[in-house]
């Protein structure tokens, strides 16, 4: 069973902003397709939250060589900051005793900090260049479908677990792709990506 590879978060996330309510037109299409008439009130609020989590994380999108970028951009400028400290920790600078005093203890302060700073980004920089390549919109799709699975599988009646159970919970996600909005043509022409997606082993 294949794993996703949840993007890394961006800080905190407003989860608020991305609630979802399932309308009824909505649900009467997910409860038809587990076969039933109304979806009971616990299975449509595992659906709305598993939702509100899919768009909250689809909201901010980093990858790993944007981290790397912005860990690049810090080294470079750490180098020329170090260049410019050297003048307060170097006797020999051109700059006067009473300001080489004055600055001296703050920049070897800065200097040691930066030191700090250029090991842990460099660790983390290596770090970053193993972690596999991603598309992070497809990681995330990867990660609800792995929640729509364990969502089926709790509601589903135990005939339709047995019963041709792999077309059963195609139809109950493309079901709840209608209510997110999700283009799900791809998925009826090739239905079978949609069953690797829905084969992810989020736990």
């Amino acid at each position: 069973m294949p794993k996703s590879i949840p993007p890394a978060s961006i800080g905190p996330i407003d989860l608020d902003k991305f609630a979802v309510q399932l309308d009824a037109r909505a649900q009467s299409e997910i409860a038809r397709t587990l076969g039933i008439t109304v979806l009971p009130c616990r299975v449509r609020r595992m659906l709305e939250e598993a939702i509100q989590s899919y768009r909250a994380t689809a909201s901010v999108v980093t990858t790993p060589a944007a981290a790397i970028a912005a860990i690049d951009e810090v080294q470079k400028s750490g180098r020329r900051l170090a260049k410019a400290l050297a003048q307060f920790t170097n006797e020999r600078s051109a700059v006067d005793d009473k300001t080489f005093e004055a600055l001296n203890p703050s920049a070897c302060e800065c200097l040691a900090a930066l030191d700090r700073l250029q090991l842990a980004a460099g660790s983390r920089k290596e770090l970053l260049r193993k972690h596999p390549r991603v598309s992070p919109p497809h990681e995330q799709l990867r990660h609800f479908c792995g929640w729509l699975r364990l969502i089926y599988c709790h509601a589903a009646p135990s005939d339709q677990k047995t019963s041709n159970a792999r077309a059963q919970m195609r139809k109950f996600a493309l079901a709840v792709f209608n209510a997110v909005g999700l283009d799900r043509a791809d998925f009826e022409i090739h239905p079978e990506r949609l069953d690797e997606l829905l084969a992810t082993d989020i736990q």
